[in-house]
């Protein structure tokens, strides 16, 4: 299972610091993200276009808390 704290970040504003990208875990700057999703009402932001492409296959899988 993909583990990723993402969630338990509070919502922020777009010019926040680096927040954790949901699918690799790399820290990602919103403003210079690949792209941004709204999962279980928080937005999420992806590296690269190939992190967002995993999501976008599955989110469900990157929405989970780990148990």
């Amino acid at each position: 299972m993909h583990k990723s704290d993402w969630e338990e970040i509070p919502p922020t504003e777009p010019n926040s610091p680096r927040l954790p990208d949901p699918v690799c875990g790399m820290l990602v700057e919103p403003r210079q993200s690949a792209g941004t999703r709204t999962n279980h009402g928080r937005s999420v932001f992806f590296c690269s276009t190939q992190c967002l492409e995993k999501f976008d296959a599955n989110p469900e899988h990157y929405g989970k808390k780990p148990e």
